[in-house]
């Protein structure tokens, strides 16, 4: 968008000691600029999209193992478009992709050094992933806490099994468990080990 506006222009060199032609573009006519700002709208929506769904994708996967391959996935879709470039572009069109000299930009405001886009990316990634903790993480996990509780909490001083006619029959624990204590589950287990006679 910075550049000049008129008749595309390309200007070659040739390094002597390469022998690798070299471009420079000088000018840029309307039509080309106006389909630049189409794909700079296009891949900007692709990319908040991405965001958006990538950290849904992320924030929702529980698993480790699952949520490091996910994020390998998420980076192959990122590079996606340079892999389709490589395998789909002419020839000619790579080489001049590659060997076209870096374009004019120009110069950002400045912020005692700091220029507004690096500025602007310090406050916005950790804001961004403040809001991430608070608006979808946190109520992820206390909605899993919640599952956790409502499945496994309660009281778990109970038995159970199930008899031939698929009946399920429950009976309290008393004595906390296995701890040494009288009339304990452990207790009456070692009384009823030491009643037993041994068969030699």
């Amino acid at each position: 968008m910075a550049m000049r506006r008129g008749p595309t222009k390309l200007d070659t060199r040739e390094n002597p000691f390469t022998q690798v032609t070299h471009y420079r573009l000088r000018a840029v006519s309307m039509s080309r600029k106006l389909f630049s700002g189409f794909l700079l709208l296009y891949r900007l929506l692709a990319a908040t999209l991405l965001v958006i769904v990538g950290t849904t994708f992320l924030v929702y996967t529980v698993n480790v193992t699952e949520l490091i391959l996910n994020a390998v996935a998420l980076g192959i879709i990122l590079d996606i478009d340079d892999l389709l470039f490589d395998a789909l572009a002419t020839t000619p069109g790579r080489h001049l992709v590659h060997q076209l000299d870096p374009l004019h930009m120009p110069s950002m405001p400045r912020v005692r050094g700091a220029d507004a886009k690096s500025v602007f990316m310090s406050v916005f990634i950790p804001g961004l992933t403040i809001l991430v903790y608070y608006f979808m993480l946190e109520p992820f996990v206390g909605t899993l806490t919640q599952v956790k509780s409502a499945m496994c909490g309660g009281n778990q001083n109970f038995v159970w099994s199930t008899d031939k006619r698929r009946i399920t029959h429950l009976s309290p624990t008393f004595g906390g468990g296995w701890e040494e204590e009288e009339d304990s589950i452990k207790k009456l287990g070692q009384e009823m080990a030491m009643a037993e006679p041994f068969n030699l």
